[in-house]
């Protein structure tokens, strides 16, 4: 008969394969937690000499991690200069993996990025401000931190639309599914090569796109999104001033061709502006009543800087969807209104608030004081007051007044039926 162990000689046995198994479960822990860290987007963070671009405060040169994009990463690891480092979580994708990548960031800000599988043209949120990543045309790309006391002022035309035009009242908008408004953006003969070939043109305007459906997104905006229909340069050379431009733009009759073909709903022109005024559009205020009648009047005209560093873009899409500027802004007087609550909104810097707040469709100049209010990817909605900075619990709306989600709501479908694809001719203009 064989005796048992002493139980003295049992417990380090035991103890020690303890340790073991626990050392052993610790370092895979480890090695789990090392696999599976967010990749860095962003990396060789350094100051970039010269001249900021307009829009900016200042600029660094980085090097993309375009791997962690066109692996579709469920996280992103986001160094900025000046702030902690930000870790994003993916909300959702489109195009091919990688393509469009959109998330929120630990605080609840937004992030989007647009690929072409080498360059990167995107925004980054946080509480203290916005970034942008736009490539600097020499193989790198450019993180600039967003100057919110250079946001780009605008003017809406309103068109006056004979009555004959005019089909009967709408009641109201599509309500069964997504629309799509499909957008033509076409780039001044200057402006189409500082962006760069076909790629980069494909690039610059898909970014712009999703960054009006991130705004549409967070607005709680579900009736539609846009859509690129096609990027493309013509003839027409930018004046210098957009209101010059908006009706030329309108009238030309590449960009009216071009259109047709691929059946855009709306036409946005790419121009360098540097007169003060970077942005114009024509402004539906009454999308009830005109409905396809408006779609030879759903033109905007924007610069192209301020599309890389301002949601300008957003911006004068929202006039051809019937927004105004915010309540305190002199331009919109009520009879030009295509609802009573179709205002921007600002939240000023008063106390007990550190930061103020102007969504997409406000003016910097309603907000006060001497600091700049920071810009944020909604329209205005009285739904929505977020917790963190800058926002701190207000709402970003005011019931009945400032929210323009609804006014999108209604009209982005309306806007979505203005043209259908002229398919005898589009054969003649693809690449």
């Amino acid at each position: 008969m064989i005796a048992a162990p002493s139980t003295d000689a049992t417990i380090p046995q035991r103890h020690c394969r303890a340790l073991r198994f626990r050392a052993i479960a610790t370092a895979a822990m480890l090695c789990a937690a090392q696999a599976q860290a967010a990749p860095e987007l962003l990396s060789h963070v350094g100051a970039r000499t010269g001249l900021a671009e307009a829009g900016t405060v200042e600029q660094f040169n980085v090097e993309i991690n375009a791997a962690a994009l066109a692996a579709n990463s469920s996280t992103l690891s986001i160094s900025l200069p000046g702030h902690p480092p930000v870790e994003a979580t993916r909300t959702s994708t489109s195009g091919e993996p990688g393509a469009t990548w959109r998330g929120n960031t630990s605080e609840g800000h937004a992030v989007v990025l647009t690929s072409n599988g080498a360059e990167v043209r995107g925004r980054v949120y946080t509480g203290a401000g916005a970034f942008s990543i736009n490539p600097d045309g020499e193989g790198g790309h450019v993180l600039a931190r967003v100057d919110p006391g250079a946001l780009p002022s605008d003017q809406a035309t309103v068109p006056q639309i004979p009555y004959a035009l005019v089909p009967e009242a709408r009641s109201q908008a599509k309500t069964t599914g997504q629309a799509m408004v499909d957008v033509l953006v076409v780039f001044s003969s200057q402006a189409g090569p500082v962006v760069g070939g076909q790629a980069q043109l494909n690039l610059f305007a898909q970014a712009a796109i999703d960054q009006a459906n991130m705004v549409l997104a967070n607005s709680q905006v579900d009736s539609f999104r846009v859509r690129l229909a096609r990027a493309a340069v013509v003839a027409l050379a930018a004046s210098g001033n957009p209101n010059t431009d908006l009706p030329l733009v309108r009238s030309d009759s590449q960009i009216s061709v071009l259109r047709a073909s691929v059946g855009a709903d709306v036409v946005m022109f790419v121009g360098e502006y540097t007169a003060g005024i970077n942005g114009a559009a024509y402004k539906n205020t009454r999308p009830l009543q005109y409905g396809a009648a408006f779609a030879g009047y759903a033109f905007g005209v924007v610069d192209r800087a301020s599309v890389e560093n301002s949601l300008v873009f957003v911006h004068e899409l929202g006039h051809i969807l019937g927004m105004d500027h915010d309540v305190g802004s002199p331009h919109d007087p009520p009879a030009d209104n295509a609802f009573a609550f179709a205002y921007g909104h600002v939240a000023p810097r008063t106390e007990p608030y550190a930061q103020g707040v102007l969504t997409v469709m406000a003016y910097q100049g309603s907000c006060g004081g001497p600091a700049a209010c920071q810009q944020v990817p909604y329209f205005s909605n009285s739904n929505i007051a977020p917790p963190q900075a800058p926002y701190q619990g207000r709402a970003i709306g005011v019931l009945d007044q400032a929210e323009n989600y609804r006014v999108a709501a209604i009209t982005g479908p309306i806007t979505a039926d203005f043209m259908v694809a002229d398919t005898i001719l589009s054969s003649n203009f693809e690449d």
